[in-house]
């Protein structure tokens, strides 16, 4: 799993071939993602899970932490900090990296899974008030999901080894940019 996080990381999800993951991996038995995984499809996913699991953890924690008439800025916080802590390790940096690729496909539900603290989040989402129209909704959230995902992508690429407080002011850039989407402003 580490070795195909890697390679879908570096090189793309769709430019990996699974004899890639194999040998990176060093097994010898060419059917191993197969026994394993069943499909390339199945080892990415197992990618994924861990790090899906550990940011609705964070997202579940931060809702209780909020009242029940939260500020936008404080919503948007659930969204944007569970997915930048990931940038202070490899493994995260590489699963924002696979995300961001994955979001282009243009199937967020498949990218997105809907877990319960996002899903609780995006409720207190469309409750918040906002000057934007409220039939572009899909529009936007689509618009922040590419946003967040590339942005993170990007910073996680370009410095791997930013210092905390580097990585918290573009966690506040990225924070006020999301809430100036939703307020419209």
């Amino acid at each position: 799993m580490a070795a195909a996080e890697a390679l879908f990381a570096a090189r793309g999800v769709d430019a990996v071939p699974v004899g890639d993951v194999v040998k990176e991996a060093g097994q010898r038995n060419s059917s191993a993602v197969q026994y394993h995984f069943e499909s390339k499809q199945g080892l990415l996913q197992a990618v994924m899970e861990p790090h899906q699991t550990r940011i609705d953890a964070a997202r579940l924690a931060l809702l209780d932490e909020i009242d029940d008439a939260p500020s936008v800025e404080m919503v948007v916080d659930v969204f944007v900090r569970p997915l930048a802590a990931l940038l202070q390790e490899e493994s995260g940096r590489n699963y924002l990296m696979i995300q961001a690729q994955l979001v282009n496909v243009g199937d967020l539900d498949a990218v997105l899974p809907l877990r319960p603290g996002l899903a609780r989040a995006m409720v207190l989402l469309t409750e918040a008030p906002s000057d934007a129209d409220p039939d572009s909704a899909a529009h936007r959230n689509t618009m922040i999901a590419i946003l967040l995902l590339h942005g993170l992508a990007d910073f996680a690429r370009r410095r791997p080894d930013a210092e905390n407080d580097e990585r918290e002011a573009f966690t506040r850039l990225m924070d006020a940019s999301i809430t100036a989407i939703i307020k419209g402003t």
